[in-house]
């Protein structure tokens, strides 16, 4: 008996709302530049996106906080 498994998890980079958001962002003037370190500022973008009813925002700041190796405190 063989077993299959499909992943259903949401990846924002295989719908058309990525360059939609994209197209938003810089309608209002956003850049993705900031004055501090890259890795804090990764965790204040994945911390927005956790207080956002929003999980394309959540799924691409986790993704990109983990790419960075953005550095993760627990406590």
């Amino acid at each position: 008996m063989a077993v299959t498994f499909e992943n259903t998890r949401f990846d924002p980079d295989l719908i058309e709302f990525h360059g939609i958001a994209q197209h938003m962002a810089a309608s209002v003037g956003y850049t993705a530049d900031m004055s501090i370190d890259a890795g804090l500022a990764q965790l204040l973008r994945l911390r927005v996106a956790q207080l956002s009813p929003c999980s394309y925002c959540l799924s691409l700041h986790t993704r990109a906080a983990m790419i960075d190796d953005a550095a993760v405190v627990v406590g």
